[in-house]
């Protein structure tokens, strides 16, 4: 979606793993103009990463957000619910 998305439109990325061995893709976020993006690792502490896992309630997000999730079926089902009960619609999903 980030390829699809005009440069001039600010996006948002939580990118999650469990450790940092695990990270791919982060050095490709650079290309993307107005991206802000949030690395997770939920096993390891590591600095200049956020540890545990994502959580959006203390997050604001603009109504007309589009989400893509992608993790296994109860993470998604949890942060979809989450993301629904703020009244957003545009929440997409993959599960595995």
């Amino acid at each position: 979606m980030l390829l699809n998305t005009p440069e001039n439109v600010s996006k948002k990325l939580y990118f999650w793993v469990a450790n940092l061995k695990d990270m791919f893709y982060q050095e490709n976020f650079q290309q993307f103009k107005n991206l802000e993006v949030k690395l997770y690792l939920s096993r390891e502490e590591i600095e200049g990463y956020n540890f545990w896992r994502m959580n959006f309630e203390n997050e604001v997000f603009e109504k007309d957000s589009e989400f893509y999730i992608c993790w296994n079926p109860g993470v998604v089902e949890g942060a979809k619910t989450s993301l629904n009960s703020k009244g957003y619609t545009q929440v997409f999903s993959e599960e595995f």
